[in-house]
């Protein structure tokens, strides 16, 4: 089964918190919003891939942060227009 996390929205209704970064890395204890998330699907049996979809002005920081995780599944999915 493959799962896809939608993280393309820019959050503006929490702005100015969400001005430079996703609201899916604001903190969230010691993690961010995503690790969770990221954390339930790396390890569920029944998820083969994820794929991550995003906006181009995060696009970025998604993949760095994917590079840095050691997460296996997710991939970045980013298409604009």
């Amino acid at each position: 089964m493959d799962a896809i996390v939608l993280a393309g929205g820019y959050a503006t209704r929490l702005w100015p918190i969400t001005l430079d970064r996703p609201k899916m890395f604001l903190p969230l204890g010691e993690e961010t919003i995503i690790d969770p998330i990221f954390d339930s699907l790396e390890t569920d049996d029944r998820v083969d891939k994820v794929y991550i979809s995003t906006n181009e002005r995060f696009a970025d920081e998604f993949e760095t942060y994917l590079t840095e995780s050691g997460y296996e599944k997710p991939t970045l999915s980013s298409v604009f227009s």
